[in-house]
Formats: C-alpha cells, structure tokens, sequence
C-alpha cells in the first residue's frame, strides 16, 4: 500500500533495453522515463565470447544456461569448476554503469523516491549492482515473470468489476 501511493522507481531489465519508469501515486511520470539500450542478452554474448576464448566446447551452450553460469558465476569444464567471478563482473560491470548513469541522472539521484524496484529477466544480472549503488532498491520476487504477473492481476481486477 505505501508503494502505491508513494514515489517509485522501476527499472525493468529486459533482454534487449533496460526501461526506467518514475510513477507516483501509480501515476506515470513521463519526463522520468527512459529507456537503455542495455539488457541480458549484452551479456550473454559477452560471456558467449568469453567461453569461446577460455573454455573452448562451451559457446554453445543455451542461453539459460549461460544465464545460469553469470548469475551463480561459474559452471562445470570437463568436470572441474570454473569460477566465472572476474569474467562475470567484467561484462556486467558495464552494463550496470550505463543503466545506473541513466537512472541517477534521470531521476536526480534517487533520493526523492521511496523505493526502487527492480524487475525483468536481467534483474538477475543486473540487480546486485543496482541494490548496491541505490540504497532504496530491490530485487522483487520473482522478477523475470513480474511483467506477465502484473498484466494477469490487472485483468482479473478488470474482469471482476
């Protein structure tokens, strides 16, 4: 309740663009909205590239489960672990600056909001760093299906009146 009728960031990491969404009240606010050309795929490729270099045989693998080797950052080769921390944080580092240039700029800050949430498949990714620089921010639950969450709540909440 106090988010829905508070100051609220969002910033909804998609595969492609990382969206930054100012609302108030529930209410929209344009000239607080943005978009980056930033998303989870950026760093799929990357880490693609990488295995290719350092784990010949891999760079094929999906893409969840490359994914899944960034999020929990290290994955299996020929048997023997592989911790991905250095290479991981060098790919996401980067993206996350821009994403957080944007959204500092965008909304002075952050300091008039009353949280920030974070959503979409690459809060995975990105969603550390965000927690990390902004102090009012979080991850929500289930951040990679929040989307398709939302619109069903609100078309329950349609057809119920």
């Amino acid at each position: 309740q106090a988010l829905a009728t508070g100051a609220v960031g969002v910033i909804d990491a998609g595969g492609k663009t990382t969206n930054l969404l100012s609302v108030n009240s529930l209410s929209e606010i344009n000239r607080e909205t943005a978009s980056v050309n930033a998303g989870a795929w950026d760093a799929v490729r990357a880490m693609r590239q990488w295995l290719t270099d350092h784990c010949p045989g891999l760079e094929d693998l999906r893409g969840h489960q490359v994914i899944d080797a960034i999020v929990t950052r290290g994955l299996r080769y020929y048997g023997e672990p592989v911790d991905l921390s250095a290479p991981v944080d060098a790919i996401l580092e980067p993206l996350a600056e821009q994403v957080l240039a944007e959204a500092t700029q965008l909304w002075n800050g952050g300091a008039a909001l009353d949280a920030i949430l974070v959503s979409g498949g690459g809060a995975l990714l990105l969603g550390p760093y965000i927690v990390a620089h902004f102090p009012h921010a979080q991850v929500i639950e289930e951040p990679v299906f929040a989307n398709a969450l939302g619109f069903w709540r609100f078309a329950e909440r349609l057809a119920k009146s």
